[in-house]
């Protein structure tokens, strides 16, 4: 544990030098890397957030895996965990698309859209003669209209999600140097030139249960021009397999800021 609290510690100082926002994923390690991290004095400087996303439902709905490619690869394989990755780097991109308010407070009841895209009708007038509740006429092609506008906007967001990059660039030469070093798997996933150029994400997916099978686990990470994946072998206690995911994913990340 104090190698793992040392190489925490660089890797702390490291993210605030170079100035860097991280944001964790966590499955099988179960929030050791944040936990970590957050044992030195100003990690609110570059740590965003931390999940633990131990379960498939997790990933499905917290980082927008796709359940098609748990069902193929299953929950521990180098595809779910770039998923993670993806879904972790882009998140903040997909909730500012999909967050769309046509609020008007002019007291003559607008239709309103929140930000989970439910419409929230509130054109409803009250007779105080009568205490009836009475819709306000015309407000019918205003609805249609911006129904229409949120659609176009879910469809941007679906094609912000599914764009890959039509040049299909090759892995760098700083990404191929990171793997010579550290041995890692050739999963390199394209990019968008659109992403964040002060972000890295980090994820783990993996079996840390000694007594059942496959003993390998995922350690990924993502900035705007390095994607790795490192596969692992977890064959020792429960214990010791965690440790030694967050060992990787801190090997990972220094890795990367020191390149």
């Amino acid at each position: 544990m104090k190698k793992l609290t040392k190489l925490a510690s660089e890797v702390s100082e490291l993210l605030k030098a170079k100035r860097m926002r991280l944001k964790i994923a966590e499955s099988f390690t179960g929030g050791l890397i944040s936990s970590l991290l957050v044992q030195n004095a100003g990690a609110s400087e570059y740590l965003v957030e931390g999940i633990v996303c131990y379960s498939d439902e997790s990933k499905v709905e917290r980082l927008g895996v796709d359940r098609g490619v748990i069902d193929e690869y299953s929950a521990v394989s180098c595809a779910v965990c770039d998923r993670m990755l993806e879904g972790l780097f882009y998140k903040d991109e997909i909730l500012r698309l999909r967050t769309s308010f046509f609020a008007q407070d002019d007291n003559k009841g607008q239709m309103k859209v929140l930000d989970d895209n439910r419409l929230c009708t509130s054109d409803f007038a009250q007779d105080d003669n009568k205490s009836e509740i009475n819709t306000v006429d015309g407000k019918m092609n205003t609805v249609d209209g911006k129904m229409n506008a949120v659609g176009d906007k879910i469809n941007a967001v679906d094609d912000k999600i599914n764009a890959v990059d039509e040049k299909k660039k090759a892995v760098n030469d700083k990404t191929n140097a990171i793997d010579e070093k550290m041995g890692v798997s050739s999963c390199h996933p394209e990019r968008s030139e659109a992403e964040p150029k002060d972000l890295i994400t980090i994820a783990t997916t993996g079996n840390a249960d000694p007594a059942s099978y496959p003993h390998i686990g995922f350690v990924g990470a993502r900035t705007d021009d390095i994607v790795v994946i490192k596969k692992i072998w977890l064959d020792g206690s429960r214990v010791e397999n965690i440790s030694k995911g967050a060992m990787a994913a801190l090997e990972i990340m220094r890795g990367i800021l020191l390149g």
